[in-house]
């Protein structure tokens, strides 16, 4: 590739989305972040708006006219024709040629282990394990989406949340911070009003409580811990699920990513826990920018390696 040449990567979650310009030798040059552009069935043209939108002001500030090639990391976008939707709406307002549209959990993959095998378990907004054996394959286990999976996700655990918060007030479970923390954190104000947000809040804003949960399970209360302690489980369960896929006598290698499994959150220490009971498994504590996963993509999509 030239020296001028740059390309752009995008790691759109549900609560929050990263664009970022990439020079030809993989160095940054300017990024920009915004709202979630996550996609489903009727929402690409809102997302392929606000993606466009943030690789246009990280462009303006990289002081590049445009990008000659665009890979989006999108949350949501595993059904093809959801995908193939995004990447027309993309087009349509002006992305380079050279536009790919993978998962978000693909991209993170890509920032994790590049060309190598590996298993990246993501717990955001929703939940996922994708991996990538020996010999090239791809599997993947959970991702089903809020209303049937995504279990230890950032939206289960707030959803919980919320569950064990109605429990207290109808004296059918035990008494939890959680009744005074998370109206707050949702911006209503007591547990009845929770009630009823609850019902029409979007799965981003209820993911939006898992912090707060998390929060109440480091300052010790029982109902929280037991909630991150559950997620925890069900996250390991993904990695359980994926290790057939690899040769019996081969070490996986584990990365975590997503904000639900962010360093120092008890989440984090849970799944690190567990998987420490599994001789087949290495969890490697790597820095993870998906958005730049999204970006060595695209260096592939110029360099005819995809």
């Amino acid at each position: 590739m030239e020296r001028d040449v740059s390309v752009g990567g995008v790691d759109a979650g549900g609560s929050h989305t990263v664009a970022v310009i990439v020079d030809a030798r993989g160095i940054e040059r300017a990024r920009a972040e915004g709202p979630g552009a996550a996609v489903h069935a009727g929402s690409e043209a809102a997302s392929a708006d606000v993606i466009t939108g943030l690789i246009a002001d990280a462009a303006r500030r990289a002081d590049r006219p445009g990008i000659d090639a665009l890979v989006v990391g999108a949350a949501g976008a595993g059904h093809p024709p959801v995908r193939a939707a995004l990447t027309e709406h993309l087009l349509t307002r002006g992305a380079p040629r050279l536009t790919h549209v993978v998962t978000d959990a693909e991209a993170a993959f890509a920032s994790a282990f590049g060309e190598g095998p590996g298993l990246l378990l993501l717990s955001g907004t929703g939940s996922i394990a994708v991996a990538r054996d020996p010999a090239g394959a791809w599997h993947r286990a959970g991702g089903w989406g809020w209303r049937i999976g995504d279990e230890g996700s950032g939206f289960a655990i707030g959803r919980a949340g919320v569950a064990a918060v109605g429990r207290a007030v109808d004296g059918r479970g035990p008494a939890t911070t959680l009744r005074e923390v998370l109206p707050d954190a949702a911006g209503v104000v007591d547990a009845g009003a929770l009630m009823a947000w609850a019902r029409e809040a979007a799965p981003a804003e209820v993911a939006a409580l898992a912090g707060p949960v998390q929060g109440e399970a480091l300052g010790g209360d029982p109902v929280a811990d037991g909630i991150v302690r559950a997620a925890a489980g069900d996250l390991v369960a993904h990695v359980v699920a994926l290790q057939s896929r690899f040769p019996a006598s081969a070490v996986i290698s584990v990365v975590l990513a997503g904000g639900a499994l962010r360093p120092g959150s008890p989440l984090r220490a849970a799944v690190n826990h567990l998987a420490a009971g599994m001789p087949r498994v290495a969890i490697h504590d790597r820095p993870i920018d998906a958005a730049h996963g999204a970006a060595w993509l695209a260096q592939r999509l110029l360099t005819g390696r995809s």
